[in-house]
């Protein structure tokens, strides 16, 4: 499909909803006023950052700005959803035509919805960014790495808890959790996410082979919680 396809049926479209409009005015793909009210409409094969921006752009000279594409096979999809959050926070219309029939439709109107309203919808995810940043305490990681594994606020309880049983390993579930001050020692020891520990009898714990090499590997990061504690 090609972006001259979608000019005809949205043209059409909007020319019922009262619209005088003309493609190509100077670089604008389509351009329209009704009441004395201009609306751009930028036209794309598919949704992304490049006629979004574009379209943000537009909005210095023009009273209503729309994005026009041909509807994706999956309106669901996460990096689809993720440009429709960008246009509805820069108050830029998008509207779909179907590649089949050339049906329009107006996905969403060029309404500014207020960060807000998206806030109230995530707060159980920002409870749980807030607990993790609260259960940290090195801060060693470094942003935008890859490959590197993230130190995150349960292996920095596990790790504590590892450092306690090489100093006094075999030892009792309740003697690490008075040893270390961390609540779920119990569930740490017992769930063995990172394979570190051995039961040797019920309620009693030691390290394993790979308890023992993580111990060296994450020498670092035991130095500095050891610090924290102080």
């Amino acid at each position: 499909m090609k972006e001259a396809e979608l000019f005809p049926p949205i043209h059409g479209y909007l020319t019922e909803l009262g619209y005088t409009l003309d493609g190509e005015v100077k670089d604008i793909d389509m351009f329209g006023v009704r009441d004395g009210q201009s609306i751009v409409i930028e036209l794309k094969n598919q949704l992304n950052l490049k006629v979004i921006t574009q379209s943000a752009l537009r909005q210095k000279i023009c009273d209503t700005v729309y994005v026009g594409i041909w509807m994706p096979k999956n309106l669901r999809d996460q990096g689809f959803r993720d440009k429709v959050y960008l246009l509805k926070r820069l108050g830029i219309g998008l509207i779909l035509v179907s590649p089949s029939t050339y049906y329009v439709e107006i996905y969403h109107e060029p309404v500014i919805h207020p960060i807000e309203e998206y806030q109230r919808r995530q707060r159980k995810k920002k409870k749980r960014i807030m607990n993790e940043w609260n259960r940290r305490k090195t801060h060693m990681n470094v942003g935008g790495v890859t490959q590197k594994k993230i130190i995150t606020g349960y292996k920095e309880e596990a790790l504590t808890v590892l450092d306690y049983l090489a100093g006094n390993e075999p030892a009792t579930v309740a003697s690490v959790l008075e040893g270390t001050g961390i609540k779920r020692s119990g569930v740490i020891l017992q769930k063995n996410y990172y394979e570190w520990f051995h039961r040797v009898q019920r309620g009693v714990y030691e390290r394993t082979e790979l308890g023992k090499k993580a111990c060296e590997t994450y020498e670092d990061v035991i130095k500095k919680l050891r610090e924290t504690k102080r």
